[in-house]
């Protein structure tokens, strides 16, 4: 298991408008911090791939055309694979995640 900072020089991009950007600006002078998990699914060229592939299809094609319905399938599966193999993981790595971000809130050891 690992983690990297989203202000990262590693990062192939920085983002902008993130979650935690969001939560931040709204809890202004108080004491914050924001976590996100990203259990890997595909390459990231897949993803970008994908990603592009569904905003060019949601701009220029109509909504019931099938190449929308289609690339926005592919972004679903390309963010939530449907192998059980793969969701049983994430489902217990995410568990195992809140309840060491739970004991490191209330000070115990994991």
């Amino acid at each position: 298991d690992s983690f990297e900072c989203s202000d990262s020089h590693r990062l192939a991009y920085p983002t902008r408008g993130s979650f935690g950007q969001w939560c931040a600006a709204r809890s202004r002078g108080r004491d914050y911090l924001y976590a996100a998990a990203e259990f890997g699914t595909h390459n990231p060229a897949r993803v970008l791939a994908g990603l592009r592939a569904e905003n060019q299809a949601h701009h220029w094609c109509r909504p019931d055309d099938p190449a929308t319905e289609r690339t926005k399938r592919r972004l679903v599966d390309l963010f939530c694979p449907r192998s059980p193999s793969w969701r049983a993981t994430v489902l217990e790595r995410g568990v195992r995640l809140v309840r060491q971000a739970i004991d490191g809130l209330a000070g115990e050891p994991h």
